[in-house]
């Protein structure tokens, strides 16, 4: 049997906050995401594609200036290097994947710098 952790269960069970699912793929990256009612994301871009899958609650991300509302059921994509901030108006669950991980492969040494916070 492989070391590599296959299965992990109950992510982000217990705690509101943002949880990573460590599977051992070299090319994808899931974070399942919570924020209380009235929450924001940090404003943030980075190199790498990511889509949003909303599991429950009601929000919007402002993408370069653009709102961009969402509601349990939707999927919103964020192209790279796009400015954007995630927004709760009620509670809220999402599934956020990311080809994060070819990036990080590409760049072991961090030749190219992937994610950038606002100032």
């Amino acid at each position: 049997m492989s070391s590599k952790k296959l299965k992990h269960t109950n992510v982000g069970e217990s705690e509101i906050g943002e949880h990573e699912v460590e599977l051992p793929s070299n090319t994808i990256h899931m974070n399942i995401c919570e924020y209380k009612e009235g929450s924001k994301s940090e404003h943030h871009r980075h190199a790498y594609e990511a889509i949003l899958y909303i599991i429950e609650g009601e929000g919007y991300t402002m993408i370069s200036g653009e709102k961009v509302e969402w509601k349990a059921g939707d999927a919103v994509y964020i192209t790279p290097w796009e400015w954007h901030q995630h927004f709760a108006l009620t509670n809220t669950k999402v599934v956020s994947c990311t080809n994060e991980n070819l990036f990080k492969n590409i760049s072991p040494k961090k030749i190219i710098e992937i994610k950038e916070k606002a100032s």
